[in-house]
């Protein structure tokens, strides 16, 4: 059985939106209050879409 996707991704994915793509994703992590690492793509390296775990 697959875990339950985490809030704080549909929230992260949202302040990039509507940064326009300009927010850092370091600034992001503050934001949420999780580490950097959690934030990046896991499928794709050349996009900025993101990823929480």
């Amino acid at each position: 059985m697959a875990r339950p996707r985490n809030p704080k991704r549909d929230e992260a994915f949202q302040l990039w939106l509507n940064s326009k793509g300009k927010i850092k994703l370091i600034e992001i992590a503050a934001t949420l209050e999780v580490s950097n690492p959690q934030i990046r793509n896991k499928t794709d390296p050349n996009t900025d879409l993101l990823n929480i775990m």
